[in-house]
């Protein structure tokens, strides 16, 4: 008897600090920010590609890449060239040519920077297009697995991708399967850190919260999104092991929202046309949908979707501790921003303004 009664006391005091653990960072809300937790902005620097003349400017930009002094590469896809502009946005030079022969690109999946190259990612043509910065061709090399390759990330000696494969069964369901890999600068398979599959009827809704797995890396670790219906989960992976190392979970059903919030959440179901019971106490779950590393700090974008006041929002962690928040505020009326074509560097962070055909700058405020 006194056993059972240990046994549930001690069972007691354990559910009391979970619950009290998960109060703690589930009440932290964008209205609710404690004088000693972060409220992060950013101040918008400049524009880069805006129409000056034919030669300079931005018609449809799809990807980019920084080198590591902030010059920009953007690849342009209504003349499937390479516009290179420095940190200051000034246009320098231009590359590259639509087609399948050596130097040429069909379709850009991504843009990444090794040493003194810069690379494409030709996903149609199975290829990658090595060039030098200042645009003359080196080679082409043959991809060697038969998918596609996009989301590019670089550590200090590897590269961190997202591959995806999929095939359609005879039933008409879609099967994916993502795998976030590490590579030398060859694309020579290395590690793979990650692997999610998963299913969907094309004739119905597709759940975003199933969808694929963002990831984000500084010099020792690799932040892997993966998230489902039920959790906000973030696993981070050892570098060096080459192992899970520990997680960030939040349960969504113990988020709660006010009434500006809450019609903010209406607004977002209703842009992917779905329905949400009109509670406000009931939890919304809004997919991860990009995570960035500055300073010591992870940025979690969650969803790309512009809020009412133009404001893109995020988490902000530190150790894997809910610290802050930051909201960008976005420059014209952007509603949608790729979350694939944003950068943190430095101090400023690179957004590529598909409908405005820029590649917009802003400033962090002091972290």
């Amino acid at each position: 008897m006194k056993k059972t009664i240990l046994i549930y006391f001690i069972f007691i005091i354990t559910l009391f600090f979970m619950i009290n653990d998960v109060v703690a960072v589930e009440s932290f809300t964008y209205r609710n920010i404690k004088k000693e937790n972060k409220f992060l902005r950013a101040t918008y620097l400049r524009s880069i590609g805006e129409v000056d003349s034919l030669e300079n400017s931005l018609i449809r930009p799809l990807v980019f890449a920084l080198d590591s002094t902030e010059n920009s590469y953007i690849f342009d896809a209504s003349s499937f060239k390479i516009k290179k502009f420095d940190k200051g946005g000034n246009y320098l030079l231009k590359f590259g040519n639509k087609g399948s022969g050596p130097g040429e690109v069909r379709f850009p999946g991504a843009l990444f920077i090794t040493g003194s190259r810069i690379n494409i990612v030709d996903n149609q043509s199975k290829k990658i297009l090595r060039f030098t910065l200042d645009g003359k061709f080196i080679k082409d090399e043959i991809l060697k697995e038969k998918g596609t390759i996009s989301n590019i990330n670089r550590s200090s000696e590897q590269i961190i991708a997202l591959f995806t494969s999929y095939q359609i069964d005879p039933d008409g369901l879609v099967q994916i399967k993502y795998e976030i890999n590490s590579y030398d600068d060859f694309f020579n398979k290395l590690h793979v850190f990650y692997t999610k599959k998963i299913s969907f009827d094309r004739k119905k809704q597709f759940n975003p919260l199933e969808s694929l797995p963002y990831f984000s890396c500084d010099e020792k670790n690799i932040y892997i999104d993966n998230s489902n219906s039920s959790n906000y989960l973030l696993d981070i992976y050892s570098f060096e092991s080459k192992k899970k190392t520990s997680s960030i979970k939040r349960d969504y059903r113990k988020i709660k929202y006010n009434d500006r919030d809450y019609k903010e959440v209406q607004d977002w179901l209703k842009s992917r046309m779905m329905r949400g019971k009109k509670q406000k106490k009931n939890a919304y779950k809004r997919p991860i949908s990009g995570m960035y590393n500055m300073k010591g700090y992870n940025f979690i974008l969650l969803d790309n979707i512009v809020d009412s006041k133009g404001n893109l929002k995020f988490d902000l962690y530190k150790n894997n501790e809910l610290v802050g928040k930051f909201l960008l505020k976005i420059k014209n009326e952007e509603r949608f921003v790729n979350s694939t074509n944003i950068r943190f560097t430095g101090n400023n962070i690179y957004i590529l303004n598909e409908s405005g055909s820029t590649l917009d700058v802003y400033q962090l405020n002091e972290i």
